[in-house]
């Protein structure tokens, strides 16, 4: 995309220098650094979940290089979903809290929608008719309508191969509510109040959904998504 907002290579400095130890991961795919080692093993990460595998397995190597607490596992934007789903399902003892950096309350095709409908002009409701029609052939795994393709809320999803719209449902079975008020560990919700990707209620939502866990929310609100 273009885009080098650098976040996680900013935070993980930023803490080093402060003593914390850290262990960064990137998102894979082009530009991130990422590189295929195994190709048969690669061909079986087609699923939203499996980046969860591949959090778990960071999780170990950060652990039996280090004798160290707390520990506290971090996300941001997909990746808070994906840090949520960790700390759920490990063993308590092996996660002492996370932080949800910029995390959305919405699954990815909830996130689509409420981004085409802000984009519409103010005195105009938006048109979402097409897009629904699409997400429910992404969901079902049939083929778009042939409009899909012309429209500019729904030409990306049209022009994906169907690997991506796997992946899509995949992570869209998921829903990011649910999995950070299932994390038992205390959660600390970073927001940006210039985030135009995941607006200002979507902190308030998981903040709400944590009902009396242990949670704390910093609000920054001159940044943005990337916290810049």
């Amino acid at each position: 995309m273009n885009m080098r907002p650098h976040a996680y290579a900013d935070l993980a400095r930023q803490l080093c220098a402060r003593g914390f130890a850290v262990l960064r991961m990137a998102k894979i795919g082009p530009g991130t650094g990422s590189r295929t080692v195994d190709a048969a093993l690669a061909a079986t990460h087609t699923e939203f979940l499996t980046r969860v595998d591949v959090a778990a397995a960071g999780l170990t190597l950060l652990r039996s290089s280090l004798d160290t607490r707390p520990v506290v596992v971090a996300g941001h934007s997909e990746g808070a979903v994906v840090a949520s789903l960790l700390a759920a399902g490990a063993e308590p003892a092996a996660i002492d809290g996370v932080v949800s950096l910029s995390g959305p309350a919405l699954t990815i095709f909830g996130i689509m929608r409420a981004q085409i409908a802000a984009m519409a002009p103010p005195d105009a409701p938006p048109d979402l008719a097409l897009f629904d029609r699409s997400v429910a052939a992404i969901r079902t795994g049939q083929t778009l309508p042939a409009e899909a393709a012309d429209d500019p809320g729904t030409a990306m999803l049209a022009a994906m191969p169907a690997a991506a719209h796997a992946y899509l449902r995949s992570a869209d079975r998921v829903d990011p509510v649910v999995a950070l008020a299932s994390v038992r560990q205390p959660v600390l919700i970073v927001q940006g109040g210039r985030d135009a990707s995941v607006p200002v209620h979507h902190a308030d939502a998981l903040r709400a959904a944590r009902m009396t866990l242990p949670t704390q929310v910093a609000l920054f609100p001159a940044l943005n998504h990337f916290y810049k």
